[in-house]
C-alpha cells in the first residue's frame, strides 16, 4: 500500500507507527523528559468491576439510539484458547447491564477491538437503499451515498453490526487489524498489517476493499486510533512517545488533542504470566502552546510535550480509550486495568478537573 504523507511526519507516529512505513518510524524516537510542572490536573471520577475475563474496551452507540453502550472484548482465561466474546453494556444508574452478546468469535496472536462507523451505504435495489435495518427510498431510483446511520464492531476475527435483534456477522475482518482512521463525514478505514506491508481498508456495501493509496486527510477532527491495548507483538517496542512511554491511544476531537501512553510499574510475577507488572501509570501529551492548532496528521512527535502523568494504579494497565460510558455528557479517558494479582479487572474514568493553562476548555 502506498500511504501518501503530506507532512514531514504525520503524527501517524505512533500507532500508525505499527502500519505505516518503515522510513516513517524511524522519525519516532522519544523525546526528553521534559521536567516541568503538568499543565493539567486529572483525577478518577469513579471505577466500576467489570467481567474477570475482559480484555479489551470501546465505548459507542452501537445500536440505533443516542445512548453509548460499553463494549468488552473477553477471552476464555484458558491457555492457548482462541474463543472470545463480546458484549454490550449499557449503564443503568448503578450498573452495566448486558443487552447483546456474541460468543462465536476467535481471536488472534494479537486481539483488537474497533468501534466507528466504517460501512457505507447497502447497494440500492429498486430505488430503496438498506441501511442496517432501516430502509430510505431514493428519488428516482438513484443509489443513496450517505453514511449509515449504524455503527460497526471490529475484531481481530470479525466485522459486526446491530440488526435490531442481536449482533451479526458481516464480514470477516482484515487481518493484522490494529487500527481505525476517523475521517469526519465520510466512513472510516480499517488498517492492517505493519510496516511496508500494511494495508487500509474501506467497507463499502458488504464488501471488504484495499485503499490503494490513503492519503491523510486535512481535516482538523481527523485522526488515528489505536485498538490492542498493551499487548505486545513484534514492533512493538517501536510504539514510544516523549518521556520513554509506550503509545496506547490518541484522540484528536472538540478541542483535547492527546497523545496517551503508559508506564509499566514495578514487575510482579504471575504463575500464568511471568512479566506481570502493577502500578503502571498513564501519560498525557498534548501539542505545545505555539499560538498555532496543526492537525493530527500535520502534528510531529516534537510538537508534542507531556502534560500530566498519573500515579501508579493498583495493577496492569490493559486498554486506554476515550469516551462516555455512562452517558452523562461528559467524555474523558477510560483504563482498564488488571487488579487483584489479575483476578478481577477494574475500569476508571478520568476527567480533566483543572487547568493551569486555560487555553484548552
Amino acid at each position: 500500500m502506498k500511504i501518501v504523507l503530506r507532512t514531514a511526519t504525520a503524527l501517524g507516529i505512533l500507532g500508525i507507527m505499527t502500519c505505516l512505513p518503515s522510513q516513517t518510524v524511524a522519525q519516532t524516537r522519544p523525546l526528553p523528559r521534559n521536567n516541568v510542572q503538568p499543565r493539567y490536573s486529572f483525577q478518577v471520577l469513579w471505577s466500576e468491576l467489570l467481567p474477570e475475563n475482559t480484555k479489551l474496551i470501546e465505548v459507542g452507540r452501537v445500536k440505533h439510539t443516542q445512548e453509548n453502550y460499553l463494549v468488552m472484548l473477553s477471552d476464555s482465561r484458558i491457555p492457548k484458547d482462541s474463543q472470545r466474546s463480546l458484549t454490550l453494556a449499557l449503564w443503568s444508574g448503578n450498573r452495566f447491564i448486558t443487552e447483546g452478546s456474541a460468543t462465536y468469535l476467535k481471536g488472534g496472536a494479537t486481539d483488537a477491538l474497533l468501534v466507528g462507523q466504517f460501512r457505507t451505504a447497502l447497494p440500492s435495489v429498486n430505488g430503496t437503499v438498506k441501511v442496517g435495518v432501516k430502509e430510505s427510498v431514493v428519488k428516482g431510483g438513484a443509489k443513496e451515498t450517505s453514511r449509515p446511520h449504524n455503527t460497526q464492531i471490529v475484531t481481530s476475527d470479525s466485522i459486526l453490526e446491530w440488526n435490531g435483534k442481536e449482533l451479526e456477522r458481516i464480514a470477516l475482518s482484515p487481518v493484522g487489524v490494529k487500527l481505525g482512521v476517523v475521517r469526519g463525514k465520510q466512513p472510516g478505514l480499517m488498517v492492517a498489517g505493519a510496516g511496508d506491508v500494511a494495508s487500509s481498508y474501506s467497507f463499502e456495501g458488504k464488501e471488504l476493499k484495499s485503499v490503494a493509496e490513503f492519503i491523510p486527510p486535512s481535516e482538523n477532527e481527523t485522526y488515528a486510533f489505536y485498538g490492542c491495548g498493551t499487548q505486545t507483538y513484534p514492533g512493538f517496542e517501536q510504539l514510544r512517545l516523549g518521556s520513554g512511554a509506550h503509545y496506547v491511544q490518541s484522540y484528536w476531537k472538540n478541542l483535547n488533542h492527546w497523545m496517551i501512553g503508559y508506564v509499566q510499574g514495578k514487575l510482579s510475577p504471575l504463575p500464568d504470566n511471568p512479566k506481570a507488572t502493577t502500578s503502571d501509570s498513564l501519560v498525557l501529551l498534548m501539542p505545545k502552546v505555539t499560538g498555532v492548532v496543526k492537525s493530527f496528521w500535520a502534528t510531529s512527535p516534537t510538537d508534542m510535550e507531556e502534560v500530566w502523568r498519573s500515579d501508579g494504579f493498583p495493577g496492569r494497565i490493559l486498554d486506554v480509550r476515550v469516551g462516555d460510558p455512562k452517558n452523562d455528557g461528559i467524555e474523558g479517558i477510560l483504563v482498564l486495568v488488571a487488579t487483584n494479582e489479575e483476578k478481577e479487572r477494574r475500569l476508571y474514568f478520568i476527567r480533566r478537573v483543572d487547568a493551569l493553562n486555560p487555553r484548552r476548555p
